[in-house]
């Protein structure tokens, strides 16, 4: 019976600790709350940290995506001087048209480009498109860039004949470099291959009787080389 009672008390003041305890837990909203804070407070953290650095520049094809340039070349797809009109409907893709000159007549082209932004303000891109123009082919010019390259104005004496065509077509294919800074300022160097695609439309200047016997007859080339840099302005 001793034990019986001793054991009861021992309960009912186990029970009567515990009921204070809880109560003093709730008392102490600081207490109850440790994790809850401590939880704000990375939250906060993060935030800040978050707040801190700096924001991402935008890509500026999407900012910008017109652009009208100046372009400057040899034997490019709108001649020696042009100007084309290109634009970004999105950043990956642009479409160009422009008018230029060669000198012996006027040239239009159009190209589509593929772009691989290398950072917001940079690109690598390749093309293809069509042009057309006047065009006059002599031995010192044949070949576009390759022609000065293996001076080939040295043999114009023995090659007296050239061959004109009053619309010459051209398909072209091209890789460049862009850049479109925030200054809403645009650039391009590139370089391609032309293409003759009507070669058999050339007019000779002379017939072949007119030709000196010690002289040698110009042939047709179908294959340009090209150089140009654009520089203008994006909108």
């Amino acid at each position: 019976m001793i034990t019986t009672v001793a054991t009861t008390h021992w309960l009912l003041g186990a029970f009567v600790l515990f009921g204070f305890a809880r109560a003093a837990q709730a008392q102490d909203p600081g207490r109850a709350t440790d994790s809850a804070s401590s939880g704000e407070a990375a939250s906060s953290a993060d935030d800040s940290e978050a707040a801190l650095k700096p924001p991402a520049r935008p890509n500026q094809w999407s900012v910008h995506p017109f652009a009208i340039e100046l372009h400057l070349g040899i034997a490019t797809p709108i001649g020696a001087l042009g100007l084309m009109l290109d634009w970004a409907p999105v950043p990956p893709i642009s479409v160009g048209c422009g008018v230029g000159t060669n000198f012996v007549g006027v040239e239009g082209a159009c190209m589509l480009r593929g772009r691989y932004v290398l950072v917001p303000t940079r690109a690598l891109y390749g093309g293809v498109g069509a042009s057309m123009g006047r065009h006059v082919q002599t031995y010192s010019t044949q070949g576009g860039v390759a022609a000065g390259l293996l001076l080939r104005g040295m043999g114009e004496g023995r090659h007296p004949s050239q061959y004109e065509w009053d619309l010459a077509k051209w398909i072209n294919f091209e890789v460049g470099y862009e850049w479109r800074p925030p200054r809403a300022m645009d650039g391009r160097v590139y370089g391609g291959l032309a293409v003759l695609l009507d070669p058999s439309d050339g007019v000779p200047s002379e017939p072949l009787n007119a030709i000196d016997a010690n002289s040698l007859r110009l042939s047709v080339t179908q294959l340009y080389l090209y150089l140009g840099v654009g520089l203008g302005r994006a909108f």
